[in-house]
């Protein structure tokens, strides 16, 4: 995720997400999954990354029976009030349990992680670290060939932040696949 600031505080950022990460975020993350380091590198070209243990019970999952489904995730997606790919984002929420999913779904509206997502981006905002979009100004455009296969063209652009305005926990569970371990 990102935040933006007019003071360049890691301290103060992770400060703040002790104090607004709850549990509900996690939208059916199993009870035995927890993060245990948040990683902050100031975007200045200059600071260093800083690692910190994150502190309270808001930093793990909540559903206490069941297994979890390894190869699936929540998604959080995250919008701006612009259009475009560069405007739009996402976060993958893993270790779902599989007692709170049916066939790629969450079973119930998730109107709980819902409301936790909107009040910790209004928290951030209010406490002036609100959560944005960074693009960072490179991507590849695929482009169809007429005798088959495609080909890779870069495109650049300014690279630009912007202030998230609406979060959505999507009802559909999602999958990173090229990042999914390969167990064969």
């Amino acid at each position: 995720m990102h935040f933006f600031s007019a003071s360049l505080d890691p301290d103060g950022l992770m400060s703040l997400l002790n104090t607004n990460v709850t549990t509900a975020l996690w939208v059916g993350t199993v009870s035995s999954a927890s993060v245990f380091s948040v990683a902050i590198t100031p975007l200045d070209g200059a600071a260093a990354t800083k690692v910190y243990a994150p502190t309270g019970a808001g930093w793990q999952g909540a559903v206490s029976s069941g297994e979890f489904v390894p190869a699936a995730a929540g998604i959080v997606s995250f919008r701006t009030d612009k259009r475009g790919r560069q405007y739009r984002g996402r976060l993958f929420v893993p270790f779902v349990a599989e007692t709170v999913i049916t066939n790629g779904s969450y079973t119930s509206p998730m109107t709980g992680g819902q409301a936790a997502w909107n009040s910790f981006r209004t928290a951030m905002k209010t406490a002036a670290f609100p959560l944005h979009i960074a693009s960072y100004g490179h991507s590849l455009h695929k482009t169809k060939q007429a005798g088959g296969g495609f080909t890779m063209t870069p495109v650049t652009w300014a690279p630009h932040s912007t202030e998230v305005t609406a979060t959505t926990v999507e009802n559909t569970l999602g999958t990173m696949r090229p990042r999914q371990s390969r167990l064969r």
